[in-house]
């Protein structure tokens, strides 16, 4: 019998997976995938609110602070050069450009009550002023909500680092504690409930806009601690679907 010789071609397949960084995105941006953040958000070395979970899909970019136009309202500009109007995301404090409505925060519809509002609006925008002009934040959009309002402004939480204390501070949150603003229930946001439990706290010790007694004008100048904290921040050289509602 003839043996004819087998020919074996082994064929190997190199297959290039694409090797590619985290380029695509803007400078000073990234994505938050998963996993829960470990960072406890302190205001002034008061815990302002537990660890939370930032859900999929979060992003995450880092901006300047350039203007404070009023207590839940900055101008920034991004690491790309961009610039963009930012509408805190969950809080609304009270108007500084125009009158506020009291039953919006659950007050008599009495000009005691418009003053109030007027007086802690003012109040807010110090507040943010101090706290936020200049400053380096992170910007965090929640894909629980619209990326944008019905005015065009960006929705997004803000969060900076204290720099004397290295914590971890929600601007929106250091607002409930203070008094200085309500949570805006009119819009979707992933941290509403937390954002809730801290405006009960703050109604409960009548801190801030809580303190309505029929006076039109709250006395002293300064803004309120968290509850339970004797420490006292003052304001003398401070710095409509319902997802896409854009409180001003």
């Amino acid at each position: 019998m003839v043996r004819r010789p087998v020919v074996v071609v082994l064929v190997v397949c190199l297959v290039l997976a694409g090797f590619s960084g985290p380029g695509g995105g803007k400078p000073g941006e990234t994505t938050v995938s998963s996993a829960p953040t470990t960072d406890s958000l302190v205001a002034d070395g008061i815990v302002s609110a537990q660890p939370t979970a930032i859900p999929n899909g979060t992003r995450t970019r880092t901006a300047t602070v350039t203007r404070v136009i009023d207590g839940d309202t900055v101008e920034v500009r991004f690491a790309s050069g961009e610039v963009d109007t930012i509408r805190l995301l969950g809080v609304d404090t009270p108007e500084t450009f125009g009158e506020t409505t009291p039953a919006e925060f659950g007050l008599p519809d009495t000009a005691a009550a418009r003053d109030w509002l007027s007086e802690w609006g003012e109040r807010a925008s110090a507040y943010a002023q101090r706290e936020l002009a200049g400053r380096e934040i992170r910007v965090i959009t929640d894909p629980a909500a619209d990326r944008r309002g019905s005015f065009g402004r960006l929705l997004a939480y803000v969060q900076y680092t204290n720099n004397s204390t290295a914590n971890t501070t929600d601007f929106g949150a250091a607002l409930l504690e203070r008094g200085l603003a309500r949570v805006y229930e009119e819009g979707d946001a992933s941290r509403e409930r937390r954002y809730l439990g801290l405006e009960s706290v703050a109604r409960a010790n009548g801190t801030g806009i809580w303190g309505f007694d029929g006076a039109p004008v709250p006395p002293g100048t300064a803004v309120p601690s968290p509850a339970g904290s004797s420490e006292s921040a003052t304001d003398a050289d401070s710095s409509g679907s319902a997802s896409g509602s854009d409180g001003s």
